[in-house]
This record gives C-alpha cells, structure tokens and sequence, in this order.
C-alpha cells in the first residue's frame, strides 16, 4: 500500500541510495524527480519520485557494470 502522505528529504534519499547531493540535483534537473520546495536543502519528494529516484539509480549502475567497450 502505498502512502501519499510520506515524503522524503533530499539527505534521506541520498543516504538511502548512497548518492551525492550534486547527483540528486541532476536527477531533478533531468526531471527523474519533480520535488516540491523552493531550494534543494528544503526539497521534499514522494514516494514515487524516491522509487523512481532508486530506479534510475540501478539503471545507472547496471549499464556501468554491463557495458564492455572494446578499444580495439
């Protein structure tokens, strides 16, 4: 069950997904996340700006694992 009344700090969600603040920041500019606040120290994000957060996070880190570039 999903909870629209739970919202998450930007140091919550960099702790929870062991990321920078700076790549958190790019992640909204990229529009992954659209937190409500008016600066990125106050930001506020859902639970489905925090799972799409964590999506993109596994993404990132599976094609840097999977990706193989032959310099040949």
């Amino acid at each position: 069950m999903l909870n629209d009344n739970v919202f998450y700090t930007r140091n919550a969600v960099c702790h929870s997904y062991k990321l920078k603040p700076d790549t958190i920041n790019e992640m909204v500019a990229w529009g992954i996340a659209e937190p409500s606040g008016n600066k990125p120290e106050k930001w506020l994000f859902t639970h489905e700006d925090f799972e799409r957060i964590g999506r993109a996070t596994r993404f990132n880190n599976e094609l840097e694992i999977n990706v193989r570039i032959d310099d040949t």
